[in-house]
């Protein structure tokens, strides 16, 4: 599995990483529901990996009103 940053630094623009974050929730939500725990190993890393999809989404909207 690739590390975060090597996957961001392919895809430039909020909208290529939106679209990252809509998956990784769908798998999230499914892992979920096949495990039934949120305390699972494989859940939790899925959920931080989610995390930081969002935090460069919010950090990369911030830029962009910071230029207007």
């Amino acid at each position: 599995m690739q590390s975060f940053e090597q996957e961001r630094s392919k895809f430039p623009h909020v909208y290529d990483i939106v679209g990252i974050t809509e998956e990784l929730r769908r798998q999230l939500v499914q892992l979920v529901q096949e495990t039934g725990s949120l305390s699972n190993d494989t859940v939790v890393e899925l959920s931080q990996r989610l995390d930081q999809y969002i935090l460069a989404i919010q950090h990369r909207m911030n830029e962009k009103k910071k230029k207007l």
